[in-house]
């Protein structure tokens, strides 16, 4: 498990987060440090894993496997971190090179059906920018991503078959994804507000140019806190949603551009006097509001089609194992 900053209220990581079995190093030289990785994953899925069960000699069936791409991938990242006696700061670059051999597919409805899979590659480039006094900061995130790596190191570029969301050549090298975002802190006596919101772009490997797996999405959060007594802040959340798809949607062939909009109260003991002090025990009430389209994406026969309006309550805790500080 190998992560950079994030955005916290999204629980994203725009940059640097990869999950593979692999190794690295790192050099630290004065104020900066250059760190390298490679390493290796593979996903229970057609694309990259099949098996298939044949009669055995002795006993029951036994699994023949007949697909079994594992994609590597290296990480290079170089970053700069100034201490100031007032305000620090740090700037970040960061790459990403994939790499998934070629391999058999073979219809799971008929076995004689078989595609060759080019071997496949993918790329990110990325940058950084924060700074930082105490628990106030902020963080600048920008990331693009080609090839494989536009879909991260979880998912494929499998739809309905291959053909939907691959190059006529059977590769994902076309597919891209840019996206930038933000995360940021404010500690300000009884006052605190966390915020963070990102942009993404995204097009798949095909060659269509109004299809529904393209298109742009976002999110923008802020999450206020006013401390009332001790370390219990009365706190609220505003968040909007929003993504534009540049083909219909697949369930009714209508438009799809989906909105979800959602103010909170979130009532929170903090065990220290920032709102990242941890533990944290809030209570909470959401109003989560969907529009049409957002409601569109259900299929007609599910309950949630038809809501347009969410009420949730509940109460929560978190803590961090291993945090460097509780503040």
């Amino acid at each position: 498990m190998y992560r950079g900053d994030d955005i916290y209220l999204l629980d994203y990581w725009p940059l640097d987060n990869l999950n593979t079995v692999g190794a690295g190093i790192y050099k630290k030289q004065g104020s900066v440090r250059i760190e390298a990785h490679i390493g290796a994953n593979r996903i229970l899925s057609a694309y990259q894993y099949q098996d298939f069960s044949v009669p055995g000699p002795y006993i029951g069936a036994v699994k023949v496997v007949t697909l079994d791409r594992q994609r590597f991938i290296s990480s290079l990242k170089a970053e700069y971190l100034h201490f100031g006696s007032t305000v620090s700061w740090k700037v970040k670059g960061y790459g990403e090179w994939h790499y998934l051999p070629s391999g058999t597919y073979n219809a799971l409805e008929n076995e004689e059906d078989r595609l060759l899979l080019p071997a496949d590659r993918g790329l990110v480039l990325g940058f950084q920018a924060g700074a930082w006094r105490d628990t106030t900061f902020i963080n600048l995130f920008f990331r693009y991503s080609k090839g494989l790596a536009a879909y991260g190191e979880f998912s494929t570029p499998m739809g309905v078959g291959f053909s939907p969301d691959l190059a006529p050549d059977y590769t994902a090298w076309n597919a891209w994804d840019v996206v930038g975002g933000f995360s940021m802190n404010l500690d300000l006596g009884r006052l605190g507000v966390q915020a963070g919101g990102y942009i993404k772009w995204f097009e798949d490997a095909d060659s269509e140019s109004a299809d529904f797996d393209d298109g742009v999405e976002g999110v923008l959060v802020v999450r206020p806190y006013f401390w009332i007594y001790k370390g219990f802040a009365l706190g609220a959340e505003f968040s909007h949603q929003y993504s534009d798809r540049r083909g219909l949607n697949p369930w009714d062939d209508g438009p799809a551009q989906p909105r979800v909009t959602k103010i909170a109260l979130i009532p929170t003991w903090f065990s220290g006097k920032s709102t990242y002090s941890r533990p944290a025990i809030r209570v909470f009430y959401e109003m989560i509001h969907l529009n049409e389209d957002a409601r569109r994406l259900f299929p007609p026969e599910d309950v949630r089609y038809g809501t347009a309006v969410y009420h949730v309550f509940g109460v929560n805790a978190e803590w961090w194992f291993n945090s460097s500080t509780y503040r």
